[in-house]
């Protein structure tokens, strides 16, 4: 009975025209007949004709294709056969899941593909710290879950210790299926499935990820990693030399054969390759397979991410901005204007923030240009919402009960490295607890797993792990270097909290929020100075940040608003670089305070000229009789200017 009401009611029926409603209802009456049916299936190891039979409907990828393969089969099997997988499944799942490689993040609990784009994104940055460069490549292959050979898939099961009758039991299953195809009313003859994992099935999808972990025992090149997700192979190797280029090469000819020996079939037309690199060297590298160059691209969608060489997803947040402006739109054309403001706000949350915020703790960029762009997605719904386009940004998230999109991005990292830690979620070890010896510090601990913990002096937290030294931004970067300094930074009693739902509550305390958002602003690109103090501005002034030419700087700005009215700002600069704020560039409220993080690391530090480089802050609307303050807390004491040496010229 369980097994019936833990399937949801919508699924469709199947050829036997049985409804899931139908079986919920009179779940009392059937469930021991059933249960008994499965049971006696398993023992003898057959399972019944009549559960086998799917009919398939095509779904068009493309509107009005006249080719079969721009169509996804839809399997409807019958309901019964269903239920009798899912007791299957969870019998099968712990001895199929214990003997996977950690590198599969298709079709397993506590896994998803932000835990694969996740564990890519570290091995791609810590490969360009290391080497400079990394080939990324991603294999296709043709039609995997169709050409799976059934008696190779059977002997490959042999290799999980299932009893004998359960391996008779899944050759049953396997063997002797049929299909019919229907388009409309019309239903074609019986045809009989030769090969392939069952469509639409329960137990399909964890079958086929144990046929493909043949795939880990490639003999690989050193520091060659492979991710997979279902059918999905990712393939990343730092490389510098031309001993290393040869591997890469050797590599791709190995994993070739690898899917050959299975049976699959890799397409050489649609796998792809990338040179992640900041600088995006060795253009003119070509990489072969089966005699077939294969595509070197710019920009690839990989688990619904768009990947960059610089990896700085500008790509992704082009076409996703885009997406769901236009959703938007729609939207606003169609509902808005017709509708409560409540179905408007339902409808935005349920199909357009789910694309802008899909894997957001993996891509969020560091460029202040990319979070603006990011964040007026939201700053323009929230305006149709409350049909008002003049208030600030931060009041409209107010009247709404919405979070910004920074301030959602540094929750999802906090929990998502609770998750690891706790072990709520799975991610290979090296992501978190990598590290060589020579870089560990003389207080670290060892932590159980090799976790290097160290004692901060600031919280107490003895779960902290230890952050290599980078040198790229790219590295300094990464998401799980972001989510470790996030980890790092908070309390003792949060992050040793055992209760996941009472943690995610906790991350939403004003004062928390500050933690996640200080931590990940103090990103040594280089070491701090520290903020100088709190600093107030004359109305309508500016200053000037001139930067010197041999080092890169951050600098830090508090601003108290002390008076009795609201105060506003604008930065204008004349290079790139990259800034924070907290709270959101805008208004400060009466009482407030700001503090501004600017990161002077865009420069170019190659050019003598140094003339244009410079940042221009402008201060309107803010609080009267500060010159005085400014000048003390800049210029003198422990002002920044005593500490770097750094020219930085008032302009009344």
């Amino acid at each position: 009975m369980d097994k019936i009401n833990s399937i949801k009611a919508r699924k469709a029926p199947g050829p036997d025209g049985i409804t899931m409603h139908l079986l919920k209802a009179l779940s009392g009456q059937v469930s021991s007949s059933i249960a008994l049916l499965i049971n006696r299936s398993i023992l003898e190891g057959v399972y019944p004709e009549g559960w086998k039979h799917a009919v398939v409907v095509p779904v068009p990828k493309q509107e009005n294709s006249a080719n079969p393969d721009d169509y996804r089969p839809i399997s409807l099997l019958p309901i019964i056969s269903k239920i009798a997988e899912s007791h299957m499944f969870t019998q099968l799942y712990p001895k199929i899941n214990s003997k996977l490689h950690g590198n599969q993040f298709g079709f397993r609990r506590f896994r998803s593909t932000v835990d694969a784009l996740t564990y890519f994104n570290y091995l791609a940055t810590d490969g360009i710290e290391k080497a400079g460069k990394v080939a990324a490549l991603f294999f296709d292959v043709r039609k995997a879950f169709d050409t799976v050979p059934h008696s190779k898939l059977l002997r490959r099961l042999q290799d999980f210790d299932l009893p004998k009758n359960w391996i008779q039991l899944l050759e049953s299953y396997l063997l002797n299926r049929t299909f019919q195809v229907k388009v409309g009313q019309m239903l074609s003859s019986k045809r009989r499935i030769t090969s392939g994992v069952p469509q639409g099935s329960v137990l399909g999808p964890l079958l086929f990820i144990a046929y493909v972990d043949e795939i880990f025992t490639t003999d690989l090149s050193p520091n060659a990693k492979l991710i997979m997700y279902a059918d999905d192979l990712a393939y990343i190797k730092p490389f510098s030399t031309p001993q290393e280029k040869e591997e890469l090469c050797r590599d791709i000819e190995l994993l070739s054969s690898k899917y050959k020996e299975l049976d699959l079939a890799l397409n050489s037309k649609k796998t792809k390759w990338m040179c992640l690199s900041p600088g995006n060297k060795d253009s003119t590298m070509k990489l072969q397979m089966d005699k077939e160059e294969i595509e070197r691209v710019e920009s690839f969608k990989y688990l619904g991410v768009d990947l960059d060489p610089k990896l700085c997803f500008k790509n992704h947040v082009a076409r996703i901005t885009t997406k769901c402006k236009q959703a938007i739109g729609a939207l606003n054309r169609t509902i808005r204007k017709f509708a409560p403001k409540s179905v408007f706000e339902s409808l935005y949350k349920a199909t357009v923030e789910p694309i802008l915020t899909y894997a957001l703790e993996v891509w969020y960029p560091y460029q202040v240009h990319l979070q603006t762009s990011v964040e007026r997605v939201k700053k323009f719904a929230a305006k149709l919402v409350t049909n008002n386009f003049t208030a600030p940004y931060q009041e409209l998230l107010y009247r709404l009960k919405w979070k910004s999109i920074s301030q959602l991005v540094a929750e999802r990292r906090a929990i998502l490295m609770y998750q690891y830690h706790h072990e709520l979620r799975e991610i290979p070890a090296d992501a978190l607890y990598h590290h060589e010896l020579r870089e560990i510090p003389a207080d670290a601990l060892v932590r159980k797993r090799d976790v290097v913990g160290r004692t901060s002096a600031r919280t107490g937290h003895s779960r902290q792990y230890y952050i290599s030294n980078a040198t790229t931004t790219t590295a300094l970067q990464g998401s799980i270097n972001l989510m470790k300094r996030i980890w790092n930074a908070l309390p003792e009693e949060l992050v040793a909290h055992p209760n996941p739902i009472t943690f995610k509550r906790l991350t939403r305390k004003p004062e928390i929020y500050t933690i996640l958002v200080k931590s990940v602003e103090a990103i040594p690109l280089v070491t701090s100075s520290g903020p100088p103090g709190d600093i107030q501005t004359q109305p309508n002034k500016k200053f000037v940040f001139n930067s010197p030419y041999d080092n890169k700087h951050i600098y830090y700005i508090k601003i108290n608003n002390l008076s009795d009215r609201r105060i506003g700002w604008e930065i204008k600069t004349t290079v790139a670089v990259r800034m924070k704020v907290y709270p959101n560039c805008g208004v400060l409220k009466p009482k407030e305070a700001v503090l501004i993080t600017i990161s002077c690391n865009p420069f170019d530090f190659a050019s003598v000229d140094t003339s244009n480089d410079c940042i221009i802050v402008e201060w309107t609307n803010t609080p009267e009789g500060a010159a005085k303050k400014f000048c003390s807390e800049w210029f003198k004491g422990d002002g920044i200017v005593r500490r770097k040496d750094l020219p930085i010229e008032y302009i009344p």
